[in-house]
């Protein structure tokens, strides 16, 4: 899809989107949604240092 999005971009440039066909307009709007959400920032994991241990210490009678 992104690879079909990248061809229609010179057609698009030239001729603008109203000649592209309804199923090229719905290929267009689907491949940029999908690259706005492969280009999100996300955040790695970070290694973080190992827990506390025995953080809630058990009572002994």
């Amino acid at each position: 899809m992104l690879q079909r999005y990248k061809e229609l971009q010179d057609i698009i440039a030239i001729l603008g989107m109203d000649e592209l066909s309804p199923d090229d307009k719905q290929t267009v709007f689907r491949a940029r949604k999908i690259q706005r959400f492969l280009s999100q920032p996300f955040s790695v994991a970070e290694v973080s240092p190992a827990p506390p241990a025995n953080r809630w210490a058990w009572r002994t009678p």
